[in-house]
């Protein structure tokens, strides 16, 4: 139960909102199927029962490993593959 409210919570919160001093600014994620950068719809249009793990970098170790590109995070989906 608890892994699929973790993959809802990751599925549908997709952006992350920062206050600048001109205002809010809303940062979205770079988002890898497996291995492969995708968007946010082919994200949603996942099956859940497809889904192996979710892992999820934010902050300096997102920016670390992608660069600045990666400052909204890094969510990476592995699907369950068909030699499983």
């Amino acid at each position: 139960m608890k892994k699929f409210l973790f993959i809802s919570l990751v599925l549908f919160s997709c952006s992350i909102t920062n206050k600048s001093s001109d205002g809010l600014e809303t940062i979205k994620p770079i988002i890898f199927i497996d291995g492969i950068n995708s968007s946010k719809k082919q994200m949603e249009s996942l099956n859940k029962n497809d889904i192996e793990s979710v892992s999820v970098f934010k902050d300096s170790i997102a920016i670390a490993i992608y660069g600045l590109k990666a400052k909204g995070g890094v969510i990476l989906i592995k699907t369950k593959s068909i030699n499983n």
